[in-house]
């Protein structure tokens, strides 16, 4: 039986899936306070021993990290982990190699980040600022501006991010 460490919010989220693998997983339970649990039983802190990890944006945006990551370390069979990152250059993941882990992650995230930073750049060349405080003046003022048509950039990182820009 595999047992995976997963956040307990991700869990109703996803639990179609889960079910599916049946008794094959065993499933422990993180909570916003960093308590594990195992069919409801409280275990103690660095004992869930997971065999795979799901580091999901829950993790990090609820400050579970450190938890969590206390779990994953303490764990002698721990193979895999999946996270929700978009980059390697935390020491975090360089630990969890370095353990034996594999270290995956999704890049579901690389097409909305792509449009948020296309709407920063024309916010920019468009002088979004500007306009919005002119509006809120209530007052009318034509506003030179930068098309991006014919303009350079550099993307720095090549990962499915840089290339989804």
């Amino acid at each position: 039986m595999t047992r995976l460490l997963i956040y307990s919010s991700d869990v109703a989220r996803v639990s179609k899936d889960l079910v599916a693998h049946g008794s094959a997983l065993d499933i422990l339970r993180m909570d916003d306070a960093g308590l594990v649990t195992h069919d409801g039983a409280a275990l103690e802190a660095g004992k869930s021993l997971p065999d795979i990890g799901w580091l999901s944006g829950e993790v990090f945006a609820r400050g579970a990290l450190r938890a969590f990551a206390s779990e994953l370390f303490k764990a002698p069979n721990l193979r895999w982990v999946q996270s929700a990152a978009a980059g390697f250059d935390h020491s975090l993941f360089a630990n969890l190699i370095n353990k034996g882990a594999k270290l995956t992650t999704s890049h579901v995230h690389s097409e909305p980040i792509a449009d948020y930073v296309l709407a920063g750049v024309l916010d920019y060349l468009q002088r979004g600022p500007d306009r919005r405080n002119a509006q809120a003046r209530a007052a009318w003022e034509v506003l030179k501006f930068r098309e991006v048509a014919e303009t350079n950039w550099l993307v720095v990182g090549f990962g499915s991010i840089g290339q989804a820009v």
